[in-house]
């Protein structure tokens, strides 16, 4: 792993694929992901409802989550492009602390290349944590607060480092579950690590599959051509969606 000084820090490169829709399937086939174990997690989303003005998250390059896990929880705020000099020396020195880490990577998908750096938050306080709502109308999980689901550090993390202004997290509601499937799979040169997030709720059921190997930033523009003519010999096309799985999501849950 490379850790450049200042504004440059770079700690790895992630190379990403994400098939959707009856493609998923076919990926999870040609890994032979039914007979493989798996973690299973929840996935909720946070953004500000269509009844609150102000900037989306997504409109200000930020992306907020909370991941379920059977024991835990965990909160993560990205910032996505992180453009030079955003995080300044402070934030680009921080690594991690008892609670909070820091990663700054880039994010290859076909030929964009950016880089997103994630400030995650955990374990959430048992008593804080979310539980995920039940029926019909389990795509929208209140509260409109997320003031114990996100710490005082991220808040001060997208305060000072992002583009939404200082009350980016005022009025935002966490939206899901979305259910989430992980593998790491040993495909020659690589592993593989592979995400499925399944939405299985009203108005629609939606599927999206990640597959992604994770890089020293010296090694990245020699294994990503390798990495795609692996999932073309599996028969998956790199290139066939080009949008990203989370602003899709939410453009749902708003709409909803």
């Amino acid at each position: 792993m490379m850790t450049a000084a200042g504004s440059q820090r770079l700690d790895a490169v992630r190379i990403r694929v994400t098939v959707a829709g009856s493609d998923v399937e076919a990926a999870a086939r040609s890994y032979d992901l039914h007979a493989r174990p798996s973690q299973q997690h929840e996935l909720h989303l946070c953004e500000r409802p269509p009844e609150h003005p102000g900037m989306l998250l997504a409109d200000a390059g930020i992306t907020a989550e909370v991941r379920l896990h059977p024991r835990s929880a965990i909160s993560t705020v990205t910032l996505r492009p992180r453009r030079a000099g955003q995080l300044g020396d402070s934030w680009s020195r921080f690594h991690r602390d008892t609670h909070h880490e820091l990663r700054v990577e880039g994010d290859w998908v076909a030929d964009r290349r950016t880089v997103a750096a994630s400030l995650s938050y955990g374990p959430i306080p048992q008593g804080a944590q979310p539980n995920s709502p039940t029926g019909k109308h389990r795509q929208r999980l209140a509260p409109d607060s997320t003031a114990k689901l996100f710490s005082d550090r991220q808040r001060q993390f997208v305060r000072e480092c992002g583009r939404g202004g200082p009350d980016s997290f005022q009025h935002v509601r966490l939206y899901g579950p979305i259910q989430v499937r992980r593998w790491l799979v040993k495909d020659q040169w690589f592993d593989v690590r592979l995400e499925r997030w399944s939405l299985d709720a009203a108005p629609a059921a939606l599927e999206f599959m990640d597959l992604s190997v994770l890089v020293t930033p010296e090694d990245a523009a020699l294994v990503q051509p390798a990495f795609l003519a692996s999932t073309r010999r599996r028969g998956i096309d790199p290139d066939a969606y080009s949008g990203s799985r989370t602003h899709r999501l939410i453009d749902l849950f708003l709409l909803s």
